[in-house]
């Protein structure tokens, strides 16, 4: 296996950044690879701006952490909202709902940063799956500088540079723990978040709540199962509690997915 050489890489990232002609805006989440991509336009255009959506599906200990890193970074930080429960396409909930949200949030960036360059963390693993929000970034002209590097080398690099959060777990919107075609609504989201919220105050570092009407599938991480078994009495009374009526555990654990 060729070695992946983090500060070379790094250096290339840099000069792509500066043949990037204008202001740069970064749709940043406060993950590992839109904060490694907001840092270097820090670095290389100190008028870069990071950017990140507030909306009805995004938890808000992410937006409370994306705040907390970019004060660490020093990045100069906005936080747009926008309401995702009045997109059509994204409460109805079919398989290419990622592509409305998307559109939308990139269509805002357009009309509160006119003609600067866009860029996201959309990295090379993320290719590989089917994602419609891809789609939306190939339509707006998002560039994304991080699409020949996989995540591990990502987070070879964000450490090379010290980033905080290089071995942070990814995260993902809450609309991605409801099956496509059923319908999304803030009481649903709502309670998705809480309880989630409640098991990581449990000690767990990833938490997926994965619902089906109003069942409730438990992803931990794959060293955490045995924990989540040892802790079910508790864990079921937390998703008891938001009204889920039948709760199980994900035996295989989170399998990276969305």
């Amino acid at each position: 296996m060729e070695s992946f050489d983090a500060k070379t890489e790094i250096e290339r990232l840099s000069e792509k950044l500066l043949s990037i002609p204008g202001r740069k805006v970064v749709a940043y989440s406060g993950g590992v690879d839109s904060t490694l991509v907001a840092y270097l336009c820090k670095i290389n255009d100190p008028e870069s701006v990071a950017v990140t959506l507030k909306g009805e599906a995004i938890p808000e200990r992410e937006i409370e952490n994306a705040i907390k890193i970019a004060e660490i970074l020093g990045l100069n930080h906005r936080i747009i909202e926008i309401s995702q429960l009045k997109i059509l396409g994204f409460i109805q909930n079919p398989p290419e709902r990622c592509y409305y949200c998307k559109k939308r949030f990139i269509n805002k960036l357009m009309m509160e940063f006119p003609g600067t360059a866009i860029l996201d963390g959309t990295n090379k693993d993320d290719f590989s799956d089917i994602r419609p929000g891809i789609k939306a970034l190939k339509d707006f002209g998002v560039v994304s500088i991080l699409e020949d590097y996989t995540k591990e080398q990502i987070r070879q690099m964000a450490k090379e540079i010290g980033l905080p959060n290089w071995n942070r777990p990814s995260a993902s919107c809450l609309a991605t723990r409801i099956p496509f075609n059923q319908h999304i609504s803030k009481d649903l989201l709502d309670k998705i978040d809480r309880a989630e919220k409640k098991i990581q105050e449990l000690g767990f570092s990833i938490v997926r709540v994965r619902v089906s009407g109003m069942n409730a599938r438990l992803e931990v991480g794959r060293d955490e199962v045995e924990k989540a078994f040892n802790l079910r009495n508790e864990i079921t009374k937390i998703l008891r509690k938001e009204g889920f009526e039948r709760v199980s555990l994900d035996l295989e654990g989170y399998r990276n997915m969305i």
